[in-house]
Parts: structure tokens; sequence; C-alpha cells
């Protein structure tokens, strides 16, 4: 490095994390904070009010529920992609990342596998 620079980049540095500094503690907060007094007042309590008296439904059948020869493309109505878009380190959920202007192309590409990958699920015998 230039020593003659260095010391105008260092103090140039210093100046835009100044301003980074600033404009983090100047940001406004998404919503208003509760102290935490008035969230323990306001806590959900289950077991009293509206819901002291409230049983809730038997299920119908409990324990373990198998269910056998369900069709993909009635699975796939119920796939939520949004986790899969995360670990192959997609922006957005599903369908938003299909229209993320960066990743939008992959996300597509990625999705367009999986499909693939299900119907040659759908089309492969069960053993």
């Amino acid at each position: 490095m230039n020593p003659e620079s260095r010391a105008a980049l260092w103090e140039q540095f210093k100046k835009d994390y100044e301003k980074i500094q600033q404009s983090f503690a100047n940001r406004k907060p998404l919503r208003k904070q509760l102290s935490i007094e008035e969230a323990r007042a306001n806590r959900f309590d289950g077991f009293s009010g509206e819901w002291a008296d409230y049983v809730p439904p038997t299920p119908k059948q409990t324990g373990i529920v198998e269910f056998k020869n369900v069709p993909i493309a009635e699975l796939r109505k119920f796939i939520d992609w949004s986790p899969f878009f995360r670990v192959w380190g997609l922006m957005g959920g599903y369908p938003d990342a299909f229209d993320h202007p960066e990743s939008g192309q992959e996300a597509r590409r990625v999705w367009n596998d999986a499909q693939a990958m299900l119907d040659a699920f759908r089309t492969k015998p069960q053993t």
C-alpha cells in the first residue's frame, strides 16, 4: 500500500464506519418493543379466561397413521418449497423466489430439477 495514501484511506474508512454506526443506532424498530414487565402482564394463559373450559376434540385415530399408495401428484400440493430454497441458499420463499432478481433463474432451475425427480418417483415401480 502506498504510505502517502494510507492515512487518507484510513480516515475514509473511519468516516464510512461512523456513518454505518449512526444509521444502525438511528434505525427505526420494526415494531414497538414492550418492556419485560408489559410482556409479562400480557402473556397468554391458556388455562384461564375464555380457554379455561376448552376441551380439544378426540382424534379419530391415534398413533402412527400410514397412507399407502398416495399419488405423488396429490402430495405435490402440500410440499412447502421455502425450506428447500433456503437450503440451496436461494432468496425468497416459494413462489416468490422465482421473481428474485439475482437468484430467480437458479430457483426455477432447482425447482424444475425437483419436479423431474418427483416425476421419476411417480413412474418408477414401487418395490
